[in-house]
């Protein structure tokens, strides 16, 4: 089944709005992480809750938009999963970023946001804190990097080889 043209357009459209929202939302949250409690007077619960808000609201759409945005491109168009590698390799990072976001880093982010509720100013050196800031920062670090990547990616479409070579001036 392949659809036409205009839908086509307007699948990557949306594809391209989501990973946009995904991309930008990832990197708010992580700037918010790292200075976040110095500018808000130093309010820790209200950081917390601002980062979890952030992955409940926009993190989790987006992510779950991106996917289901490509996999229906990848289905619907000439694309397909593992026609060309560079799909491939797109569809792989993007599942590990959805994994690993909804197995960890949402979670991390609910202890961060309960402990500075319990605890206050106090919870900025609290070690169970710390140690989930440090979690957290190190993955979605990790998920931007892998964001980014995935912009190049579509960009530039690298390692063609598993499909066919169009000819020259026809539009993919």
């Amino acid at each position: 089944m392949r659809i036409g043209v205009r839908a086509r357009r307007w699948l990557k459209g949306l594809h391209v709005t989501f990973g946009g929202t995904l991309l930008g939302a990832v990197a708010c949250m992580l700037v918010l992480s790292f200075v976040g409690p110095q500018h808000v007077g130093r309010d820790a619960a209200g950081v917390s809750s601002a980062l979890v808000l952030l992955d409940v609201w926009v993190v989790r759409a987006a992510a779950l938009g991106v996917l289901l945005s490509g996999l229906c491109e990848s289905w619907l168009t000439d694309w397909g999963f593992f026609r060309s590698r560079w799909v491939t390799v797109k569809l792989i990072v993007t599942l590990s970023i959805v994994a690993s976001g909804a197995i960890w880093v949402s979670q991390w982010l609910r202890q961060m946001h309960a402990v500075s509720l319990t605890r206050g100013i106090e919870s900025l050196v609290a070690g169970d804190y710390l140690h989930y800031q440090s979690l957290y920062r190190t993955v979605a670090l990790s998920q931007l990097a892998a964001l980014i990547f995935l912009v190049f990616v579509s960009s530039l479409k690298p390692w063609r080889r598993g499909a066919p070579a169009k000819p020259r001036g026809s539009r993919r």
